[in-house]
C-alpha cells in the first residue's frame, strides 16, 4: 500500500491540497477547485507528488521543458541523469534540489 506524504502539499494560492485520483493516478489538487485550478501528479504508486501544485500555463511550460530537457539527454546518453541535472542547476544558478522541472514557474 502506499505511503501518504508527511504533510499534504500546498497549493500556490495557500490553500491546503487534496489527494484525488483518476484512471491516469493519484494527483494533488487545489482544495478551493473550482476557484483555483492548482494540480500535480503524483510518483506511479505513491501519493508523493512529482513537484508543487501549479496552475495549467506553468504545468505546460513544465511538460515542454522536460521534454526539451530529455531531447538534449538523449543526444549525450553517455551523461547520467544526476548529472545532466547538475548541469542544469548550475546554468540557472539554483540549487540541486531547486533544478527539478517540477517546482520550476514561467519564468525559470
Amino acid at each position: 500500500m502506499a505511503r501518504k506524504p508527511r504533510r499534504a502539499p500546498a497549493c500556490y494560492c495557500g490553500a491546503p491540497a487534496k489527494l484525488s485520483g483518476s484512471q491516469f493516478g493519484q494527483f494533488w489538487s487545489c482544495s478551493r477547485w473550482p476557484a483555483c485550478n492548482g494540480l500535480v501528479g503524483c510518483h506511479p504508486g505513491t501519493t508523493r507528488p512529482l513537484g508543487s501544485l501549479a496552475p495549467p500555463e506553468v504545468r505546460v511550460a513544465r511538460r515542454k521543458a522536460h521534454d526539451a530537457f530529455d531531447g538534449l539527454r538523449a543526444r549525450a546518453p553517455e551523461v547520467k541523469r544526476y548529472a545532466a541535472y547538475r548541469w542544469l542547476a548550475k546554468q540557472l544558478g539554483l540549487s540541486e534540489q531547486e533544478a527539478h522541472m517540477g517546482l520550476m514557474d514561467l519564468e525559470t
